[in-house]
């Protein structure tokens, strides 16, 4: 399933940004541009976007200073923040704390095609969660539901940390007991989209990484999700 996600990229260089736009379209992405720091936070204010690509090098802020001005905006405002790409050449950043992806320069047609296809199906893949009707299959009042929500998501907060984690160090027997633990996690409450990619993630090959990868983009894309309808 794919359906059009709206992408703010932020990028000084013109011939970045046109050429990123292009590959972005491709994948049914509707882009806005801006040309540094400054510009990216006042187009972040003015609209609503399901990602948002950051230069690591920008004038007047930098890639992972606008991370963390969208991140404390939308922490004051009580919703969940887009997902953040960083943009850059230097491998140095691919494991930076203030971004949820990585996208190399030079672009990768296929990177950028993984990354858009995890947004999109995960943006378009279920009706709204319903904490109520969750609580009404699982027998249990409301209030008590949204005790057991910040639990969870407490939970599952860390488990996404361990299951990256394994990837990293190549862990099979690793990557399968997160990925079940997670699955359980999602199934108690009644969230399908992340047990579905939990028990996919559970049940893959450890040998490919390509797989691995694309299951671990679909997982942390339909849990970002999942939390912005919870603020809603």
């Amino acid at each position: 399933m794919s359906c059009s996600i709206n992408i703010l990229i932020a990028e000084d260089d013109q011939l970045n940004r046109m050429m990123l736009e292009k590959l972005l379209s491709r994948f049914n992405a509707v882009c806005t541009m801006a040309k540094d720091g400054r510009e990216a936070i006042e187009m972040f204010e003015q609209g609503t976007y399901d990602s948002v690509f950051l230069d690591v090098n920008m004038p007047v802020y930098t890639g992972p200073e606008c991370a963390e001005i969208i991140r404390r905006s939308c922490e004051a405002k009580k919703i969940m923040p887009p997902l953040l790409v960083c943009i850059s050449a230097d491998e140095e950043y691919s494991d930076s704390g203030s971004f949820d992806f990585f996208l190399e320069k030079p672009f990768n047609l296929e990177k950028i095609k993984e990354l858009t296809d995890a947004v999109s199906t995960c943006k378009c893949a279920d009706s709204p969660y319903d904490i109520k009707r969750a609580a009404d299959i699982i027998g249990l009042d409301e209030e008590t539901m949204r005790m057991l929500m910040k639990e969870f998501l407490a939970v599952f907060d860390e488990e996404i940390v361990n299951l990256k984690n394994a990837m990293t160090g190549s862990s099979a027997e690793d990557i399968t007991h997160v990925a079940h633990k997670m699955k359980g996690a999602a199934a108690n409450m009644q969230a399908e989209s992340l047990r579905e990619y939990c028990s996919k993630m559970q049940a893959a090959d450890k040998r490919n990484t390509a797989e691995l990868n694309m299951l671990y983009n679909r997982i942390y894309c339909s849990y970002c999700f999942f939390k912005r309808q919870l603020n809603h």
